[in-house]
């Protein structure tokens, strides 16, 4: 699983709070009904527990990053790992599930090194500010502002009892 170094942060941060009673859910429902990137979400959650305030520029690169390797990369094979899902008249079924499971390995990997690439942004200045409010202006800033933030942000809180 990348990425490999010993130490990664952000992935450790991820891997913790999607695992969080009630976060799988919801970011399944920020991804699907709301159109919201998780893993940018995840980030800008990751930076604000950290006390750092994301700026408008630091944001941008983030989210250009995400998006297009979100659209070139991870959506595709996302898209075939769900159509696959579907029965083949012609392959058998331990073999064409072994092989949607292949598929899902290499989306997670892609988002794994996502999340490394993310990390190795320069770290944005640290803010004094309550927590609720830096983690809403560093989703704004990451694009995002829906019913569906609001929920991963209170998901967040309790997960991080802030």
């Amino acid at each position: 699983m990348t990425p490999s170094a010993p130490e990664a942060p952000f992935r450790t941060f991820a891997l913790e709070f999607y695992g969080h009673q009630g976060v799988e859910a919801a970011a399944l429902r920020l991804q699907d009904e709301a159109g919201g990137d998780v893993l940018l979400t995840l980030y800008g959650l990751w930076r604000t527990s950290r006390g750092e305030a994301l700026a408008a520029p630091e944001a941008r690169k983030a989210a250009d990053l995400a998006e297009e390797w979100a659209a070139r990369v991870v959506r595709p094979l996302r898209m075939l790992r769900r159509a696959m899902r579907s029965p083949f008249a012609q392959a058998p079924a331990t073999e064409a599930e072994a092989a949607r499971q292949e598929v899902k390995a290499a989306e997670l990997a892609m988002e794994m090194r996502l999340i490394a690439w993310l990390e190795a942004l320069p770290t944005p200045a640290r803010r004094a500010a309550p927590a609720e409010a830096l983690a809403r202006e560093n989703l704004r800033l990451l694009g995002g502002e829906s019913e569906n933030m609001r929920e991963m942000i209170a998901l967040w809180r309790e997960w991080a009892g802030v």
